[in-house]
């Protein structure tokens, strides 16, 4: 699966995208928290936008999904930074 960074993220990451091997389908909480466990910035990331309550979003194939959403070894996760505007 291919998981994709974008903005703020992608700066962070010095990376535009990262491939990761999936043995069975999993959530996309578990794909999060994997790349917690894994990447020490996305840790440090993921833990602030939760401390703030301001979920990340994530898109499979172009649609947003909610966490709880079923990934396959085919998909393209994008994750992208909570928008801030007004």
């Amino acid at each position: 699966m291919k998981v994709r960074f974008f903005g703020i993220l992608k700066d962070f990451s010095k990376i535009e995208s990262v491939e990761v091997g999936l043995e069975e389908p999993i959530r996309v909480k578990e794909l999060l928290n994997f790349l917690a466990d894994k990447l020490n910035w996305f840790n440090d990331f993921l833990t602030r936008t939760e401390e703030a309550d301001i979920p990340i979003i994530v898109l499979v194939n172009d649609s947003i999904v909610s966490e709880d959403y079923i990934l396959k070894e085919e998909d393209v996760v994008t994750l992208l930074p909570p928008a801030a505007g007004g």
